[in-house]
């Protein structure tokens, strides 16, 4: 990717945050507005992005390319969980807090920001791998992941409930599913879709 573009993008994106900001700021938009947005980001433009993304012909070589950052991060996600807990014990953090410690040391916030910013930064075949990459995380995310959460609570508390259902038939998962099934179909889909 040339330089140039790169900056142009990064920069546009900063401008569009700066915008968000001064909206917020200015009161052009009330205070509760993030929790709406947000829930527009996530359960409906990200979602139709990662699935408009996979709109594409197939091409073995690109697919090559995602099922390659897909190992990537099967590999790297179990080796970041297994250092996060001697980590967490060299950093000396509470036995009370290891758990949520060891599960932000493993796992990044990639889908709030990080989709939205690959889109805008490497467009539509960026955000395909980073999708691939997403993959590993979701499914380990609620489960490895809650489990760390889990290390917190104290013993004989039940209070905690947690549905892998729930959890795993997300909007943005859903996306997924449907987009590799679109993707190794070649299903098409009318263009102003």
């Amino acid at each position: 990717m040339n330089l140039s573009v790169l900056l142009s993008n990064l920069v546009g994106l900063f401008l569009l945050i700066g915008v968000g900001f001064l909206a917020a700021r200015l009161r052009l938009l009330p205070a509760d507005a993030s929790k709406p947005m947000s829930a527009l980001l996530m359960k409906i433009t990200l979602p139709a992005a990662i699935f408009a993304s996979m709109i594409r012909p197939f091409n073995p070589a690109f697919l090559r390319l995602g099922v390659t950052a897909l190992l990537i991060s099967a590999l790297l996600l179990p080796l970041y969980a297994l250092l996060s807990l001697p980590l967490s014990r060299l950093f000396r953090v509470s036995d009370g807090r290891r758990g949520m410690w060891c599960c932000c040391t493993t796992f990044c916030n990639n889908g709030f920001m990080g989709f939205p910013v690959v889109y805008a930064l490497f467009g539509e075949e960026g955000l395909i791998l980073a999708v691939f990459m997403g993959i590993p995380f979701n499914l380990l995310i609620y489960s490895l992941g809650a489990k760390m959460v889990c290390m917190d609570i104290p013993a004989g508390n039940t209070r905690a409930s947690f549905s892998l259902r729930t959890a795993l038939v997300s909007p943005i998962n859903v996306a997924i599913v449907l987009s590799l099934i679109f993707y190794f179909g070649q299903i098409p889909v009318p263009d102003p879709f």
